[in-house]
């Protein structure tokens, strides 16, 4: 949540204001509203949708097995729910990014995940604003390069990003110079 949190409020910009005595600027975006979609619905999705429902988001979530709704603690479901059981999951990951202003990443991660968020799933429509990454699952989820041409031609407005395909992550690697992108080691949990 802290990572998204700070990706909307675009807080390195705006604690580099607040040094430079420039006050109210940027004003970033609220969560309210937003269209979260969250991959992977076990219990990282599960708490992190109990996290996001006060918000007044609209969560959608994805999950490779049959949705157990009788199990509904804490009033943890989403508001929609989508099975990939019988499809590729990276094209219903896809699929279901092109409606979502943020994504959540909280998949495990094996030979059906690995670079599942790639230049497919950041592909944003003419127009539209760019998507917000956020990966708190594995860190071989992500296409590192193909997050790092999204986020310098807007397809992503934002990453949040506590792990990495290897660790510790060399901090001079270019991903980590964008002022949109949150970086830390590990510590999501």
């Amino acid at each position: 949540m802290c990572l998204l949190l700070a990706c909307l409020r675009r807080l390195p910009e705006s604690t580099n204001s607040f040094k430079q005595k420039t006050l109210g600027s940027p004003l970033g975006k609220t969560l309210h509203g937003q269209r979260v979609l969250v991959a992977g619905y076990g219990n990282i999705g599960k708490h992190l949708v109990k996290l996001l429902k006060p918000f007044g988001c609209h969560i959608t979530c994805i999950r490779k097995g049959p949705w157990l709704i009788a199990n509904n603690e804490n009033n943890c479901l989403p508001d929609k729910l989508v099975s990939t059981s019988g499809q590729d999951t990276a094209t219903v990951l896809n699929t279901c990014a092109k409606a979502a202003d943020v994504l959540f990443l909280c998949l495990p991660l094996n030979s059906e995940t690995t670079s599942i968020a790639s230049t497919s799933t950041f592909k944003r429509e003419t127009g539209d604003q760019g998507l917000i990454c956020v990966n708190v699952g594995r860190g071989g989820l992500v296409d590192l390069v193909a997050l790092e041409k999204a986020l310098a031609c807007g397809e992503v407005s934002a990453a949040g990003l506590d792990v990495f395909p290897y660790e510790p992550f060399d901090p001079l690697h270019p991903l980590i110079s964008y002022k949109n992108v949150i970086a830390t080691g590990h510590i999501g949990g």
